[in-house]
């Protein structure tokens, strides 16, 4: 991701002989090939279609789940009450992340990796 995000900042910069941003595309192709554009494509790709097909299996699976506990419990409200704290833990994920400052994880790993960065753990 922090690749792209340089790159993209590089791109705004670059204009085409007329005069035009170039477009990017990231999860579809372009409909036309007549100006030009760029398709992020690779690992990037990859990455959305799996976070996509993840979020629509959570979603179903969730669904699965309560049609389970109402048909166990023989009540709508009951599998309500039991199933709020799942959305719960993953709004709770992203401020845990923004406090531990985890987002440059990654970052951190490769600059280990090259010799840059500190070896304690």
């Amino acid at each position: 991701m922090y690749a792209i995000q340089k790159l993209a900042t590089a791109l705004d910069k670059l204009k085409t002989p007329e005069g035009l941003a170039i477009e990017r595309y990231a999860t579809h192709l372009p409909f036309l090939t007549d100006k030009v554009s760029m398709k992020w494509d690779g690992e990037w790709h990859i990455t959305y279609e799996v976070f996509r097909d993840l979020g629509f299996a959570f979603g179903v699976v969730m669904v699965l789940i309560y049609v389970i506990v109402v048909a166990w419990f023989q009540s709508f409200r009951v599998p309500l009450v039991i199933m709020a704290p799942i959305p719960l833990t993953l709004v709770g994920i992203l401020p845990a992340h923004a406090m531990l400052g985890s987002f440059h994880h990654g970052d951190v790993l490769h600059r280990v990796h090259r010799g840059r960065g500190n070896h304690r753990a």
